[in-house]
């Protein structure tokens, strides 16, 4: 007789939003150097902590109202060229979750561009979480190695300028180019 409440899952895959799945340094560096009137670009940014690279007047105001928190920031931002393919495979294959640091000024936003970018995706599936380390899954991709450290999960690290200095080996992460590089690692991770 077979037991009717042993329940089979799907494995879970957790997936950045944040330069994993949409180009948000790319708006960034536009927004912020309309503002300021600086020639920042994404190259230039080569380690995590943006305000390194922004003009000294500017360190304080990046995360306010003037840029990454102003309304609709993160509305427009343009969507990786293969983040809709590759999210609505996992989504089919996998339990599968955007996971992004956000604040109560950001969420909503964020949550209105999955839903525009992504019809397919289910918007319960989005989880606001700053120490992604707390999420369980069997997968995580993400760009922030610091999102990665620590985690009990396969980690698959989305090459950026901004984490060329990590070496990801010596934390049991792959670096892939894209998330089309992923997807097979992810199946592999999961075992199909």
């Amino acid at each position: 007789m077979e037991n009717v409440f042993v329940r089979r899952y799907k494995p879970v895959v957790a997936i950045d939003l944040d330069d994993t799945l949409s180009f948000f340094l790319e708006k960034f560096c536009a927004v912020y150097n309309e503002k300021s009137g600086d020639s920042l670009t994404v190259a230039k940014i080569t380690d995590w902590e943006l305000t390194s690279f922004v003009l000294p007047e500017w360190k304080e105001r990046l995360f306010s109202s003037e840029i990454i928190y102003s309304e609709g920031f993160f509305l427009d931002i343009e969507a990786k060229p293969d983040a809709v393919e590759i999210l609505y495979k996992l989504c089919q294959e996998f339990d599968t979750y955007i996971v992004s640091s956000c604040s109560h000024r950001t969420m909503h936003d964020k949550a209105k561009w999955i839903m525009k970018t992504f019809p397919f995706f289910e918007i319960k599936n989005f989880i606001s979480c700053h120490r992604k380390q707390l999420i369980r899954c069997d997968v995580m991709i993400d760009d922030g190695f610091h999102n990665l450290i620590g985690g009990d999960y396969g980690k698959i690290l989305i090459d950026s300028p901004h984490n060329q200095k990590y070496y990801e080996e010596s934390n049991g992460m792959i670096r892939v180019k894209s998330l089309s590089d992923a997807y097979p690692i992810v199946k592999a991770m999961c075992g199909y």
